[in-house]
């Protein structure tokens, strides 16, 4: 049997056909202009969904269900948006609107419980019981909790909003509502955010040569490109970020205390220079520290195909 996997993003839409075995037999993407505007993202999502079986040649009959992954609190169930700052929108019907345009059953979930879904059927975590997936994106920082091999979802499907308990009271202005939340600190867009004032004081930074003389062009890869060619400012904001990134999973650690944290979205590809510090700093800071029981922290393994598996399986 075959399945649709799509993902909304903060600059586009993935999707991908799936098969039985959590296998991405094809994938393709759509920009986006505006995240918010809804209404084009479900008519983008809908010609994605006509694109993906016109590309594999697959007849729509042969297409069980649809899963779609986006930011925010969703009710799985439902198909329902409950809330999403970075989509502007509460209790929004996006499974029936998608639905009634396909004919196809269509589930919803947060995209990073669809992400932490596909690693677990195949990737990072195959065959972990407890673990907690982080996705850095420009977005925001999502998270999902995953406990005896399920999704913590919480009271309302509102569980595992990690992103949100706050690090440095009184600090950055966040979404939510108050200051100081974790997402303002460890996201790609924080990290651009803190690469941008860096270099804006410091004129004569390797930061300029990366953006090409724009700090529009700035990404969440810039302060990491600039550190490796030895600019002194941009390892700061490095070291900086790794700090505030750490803090975080320290404390999701001394909670849980889950076999792995993986490391998703752009970011989380960094590899040792983002890894080694990291892991350093956070073992500084938990509370138990047990070498018969060590705690990995690792990169996601499928990349930005985890979503797009676990959307097409979430009606599993």
């Amino acid at each position: 049997m075959l399945y649709i996997g799509l993902v909304l993003g903060g600059i586009d839409i993935k999707g991908g056909l799936v098969n039985d075995d959590g296998e991405l037999l094809y994938s393709t993407q759509s920009d986006i202009k505006d995240v918010t505007d809804m209404k084009t993202n479900v008519s983008e999502m809908v010609n994605l969904y006509h694109k993906i079986l016109e590309d594999t040649q697959i007849d729509s009959e042969e297409i069980v269900w649809v899963g779609v992954g986006c930011p925010g609190v969703c009710n799985p169930k439902t198909g329902i948006i409950v809330h999403s700052s970075a989509l502007g929108v509460d209790n929004y019907p996006l499974g029936s609107e998608i639905s009634e345009q396909i004919n196809k059953m269509v589930f919803v979930d947060n995209d990073a419980n669809c992400s932490a879904l596909g690693e677990a059927w195949g990737g990072a975590t195959h065959g972990v019981s407890d673990s907690v997936f982080l996705m850095l994106s420009s977005v925001g920082l999502g998270s999902s909790v995953i406990l005896g091999g399920k999704v913590h979802r919480g009271l309302g499907n509102a569980g595992g909003e990690l992103g949100h308990m706050v690090i440095e009271a009184g600090g950055e202005p966040c979404e939510c509502g108050r200051r100081g939340c974790w997402e303002q600190y460890s996201s790609a867009s924080a990290l651009m955010r803190m690469t941008v004032r860096a270099a804006e004081k410091d004129k004569d930074s390797f930061i300029w040569n990366v953006v090409d003389g724009d700090l529009k062009n700035t990404d969440g890869k810039t302060a990491f490109i600039a550190a490796r060619h030895g600019d002194k400012t941009a390892q700061e904001v490095v070291e900086t970020y790794i700090n505030y990134l750490s803090e975080g999973i320290a404390n999701i650690i001394n909670i849980f205390m889950p076999e792995k944290i993986v490391l998703g979205g752009g970011i989380g590809g960094e590899g040792s220079a983002l890894l080694e510090p990291l892991r350093e700093k956070v073992y500084d800071k938990i509370y138990m520290k047990d070498p018969s029981h060590p705690i990995s922290i690792v990169s996601a393994m499928l990349g930005q195909s985890a979503g797009i598996i676990g959307a097409a399986m979430l009606g599993m």
